[in-house]
C-alpha cells in the first residue's frame, strides 16, 4: 500500500507544480498585454496596432476565453471550386 500513496502524493505534489507554472504563465502573458496596451495608448494615431490585435490585447487582459473557431464560422464555408 505505501508505493501507491507515495504515487499520489507525487502526481498532487506534480500538478500543483504544473497549476503554478500556468498561473505564472497566464500572469506574465497578462502583463505582456498590458504593456502593449499602454504603449498603444501612448502611440496614439501613430500606433502600428489593428484594431482586431487591440481587441485580442484586451481579451487577454480581462481574461475572456478565446471562441473556438468550427468550420461553420469559416468564410469559405460551403464554397466550392466545381
Amino acid at each position: 500500500m505505501k508505493p501507491i500513496k507515495k504515487q499520489c502524493v507525487t502526481v498532487h505534489i506534480n500538478l500543483k507544480i504544473m497549476m503554478t507554472h500556468t498561473n505564472f504563465m497566464i500572469n506574465n502573458a497578462v502583463s505582456h498585454a498590458k504593456k502593449q496596451l499602454e504603449a498603444h495608448a501612448q502611440r496614439g494615431s501613430k500606433s502600428t496596432l489593428s484594431i482586431y490585435e487591440v481587441a485580442k490585447l484586451m481579451d487577454v487582459v480581462r481574461q475572456e476565453p478565446q471562441p473556438k473557431k468550427s468550420a461553420d464560422e469559416s468564410i469559405f464555408f460551403g464554397f466550392s471550386e466545381n
